[in-house]
């Protein structure tokens, strides 16, 4: 991303390409691979039941409400620090999950700090970072990866080098409010992660290039989704060189 971008584009989401998998490291690759064919067992014991995760997410609701929490009072994993939620509030999908990471993932000492010593958001064992959301469609299929300003989810802000390691380390391992769903969520995560990686440096360096212009960045209401990434071929392809073949667009 260019620093010289002027403020005002920032309003606009950063698009970031997709990598290769070929171009990871060989660990990266390793790590995807394992995770792809994890997720690939979760599919498949969903579909199996007539079900995806997005439905398992809203089997108990009455109705899916805009901006509403699903399921309700969110998904927290105490032992792991894992935490997600489904809703909807974008065009262009059906929803998106939010994940995060929260104490003992993460450290309350990881939060950023500006020079003025102001520190952003929830502190100490109250902390909670956003790592990524994925955009779902209404067939329950990832079709995006993107990262939001600061104020969206209301997170604490750290810095994105202090999030990478926590990615490969995001798992839910209980099972409300499915198990297989819960195993989708974390193997879908691992499998990206070196997309996620990418996206959270793009995120870091875009908002490093305005911040000095504009202080109250992070509360602009106007700057929501600060970069994304598209998957509606890339998550194919993914699985594809992972050697798993996905279900078949339903009818």
């Amino acid at each position: 991303m260019d620093a010289r971008e002027a403020p005002a584009r920032l309003a606009d989401p950063a698009r970031i390409a997709v990598s290769a998998p070929e171009t990871w490291s060989a660990r990266a690759q390793r790590r995807a691979r394992t995770a792809v064919k994890d997720w690939a067992l979760a599919e498949g014991a969903l579909r199996a039941a007539s079900s995806d995760v997005v439905r398992e997410m809203l089997r108990t609701a009455a109705r899916f409400v805009t901006l509403d929490h699903y399921p309700e009072g969110d998904v927290l994993d105490a032992h792991t620090g894992a935490q997600y939620y489904y809703h909807a509030h974008r065009s262009g999908e059906h929803g998106h999950f939010h994940c995060f990471a929260r104490p003992p993932l993460l450290s309350p000492e990881a939060a950023w700090q500006s020079r003025e010593g102001k520190r952003f958001g929830p502190q100490g064992d109250e902390a909670i970072a956003h790592l990524v959301a994925i955009g779902m469609d209404a067939w329950g299929r990832p079709i995006s990866l993107f990262l939001t300003n600061r104020w969206v989810t209301d997170e604490t802000w750290v810095p994105a080098h202090r999030l990478l390691p926590l990615v490969n380390r995001f798992a839910v391992t209980h099972a409300y409010p499915n198990w297989a769903a819960n195993i989708w969520l974390t193997t879908f995560i691992r499998a990206v992660q070196p997309w996620i990686v990418a996206l959270l440096r793009a995120r870091d360096a875009r908002i490093a290039a305005h911040l000095a212009a504009q202080p109250e960045l992070l509360e602009d209401r106007s700057v929501e989704v600060i970069v994304q990434m598209e998957l509606t071929t890339a998550w194919p392809a993914l699985a594809a060189w992972a050697g798993v073949e996905l279900p078949p667009i339903p009818e």
